[in-house]
């Protein structure tokens, strides 16, 4: 099911879920700090409002169906 649910990272920065709708998603720095969350997203695609800075980040991603996802990017 992780293979499901890709982060694209280029211009901007999305979230892409192939089956589930998105429920949620909160994005953290290297150092634990939430840089953003997202709640009741309910959409297959989402674009991270996050500027670009070539650092790495950790992204978990809720489903609707309660399965979480945790993806590791550099943005």
């Amino acid at each position: 099911a992780n293979n499901d649910v890709v982060v694209v990272s280029n211009q901007e920065l999305s979230v892409v879920s192939r089956k589930e709708k998105i429920e949620n998603i909160i994005v953290y720095d290297v150092l634990g700090r939430k840089l953003f969350e997202g709640k009741n997203i309910k959409a297959t695609d989402f674009i991270l409002p996050i500027n670009k800075r070539n650092a790495p980040l950790l992204i978990e991603i809720g489903l609707e169906n309660g399965i979480k996802v945790n993806k590791k990017t550099i943005y």
